[in-house]
């Protein structure tokens, strides 16, 4: 996916587990959620990133208002 080692490693510093996505990381949830343990779960978006959005979330300059 990434054939520069250097960009894989910046990509992967900035997910919270620290390692891009796997096929696996988003088939165990497609799989979780045609399954009956998901039955009430209905009207939802579900993020599947490894951290990623909360990641970049604490690297934005918010300017100080978070201070106050």
């Amino acid at each position: 996916m990434y054939a520069d080692a250097q960009a894989r490693a910046q990509r992967e510093a900035r997910v919270l587990l620290q390692r891009i996505a796997q096929s696996e990381d988003i088939t165990n949830v497609l799989s979780f959620l045609v399954g009956s343990d998901a039955a009430y779960v209905n009207g939802t978006e579900l993020l599947v990133d490894g951290g990623l959005s909360n990641g970049l979330m604490g690297s934005l300059n918010m300017g100080g208002w978070l201070a106050r």
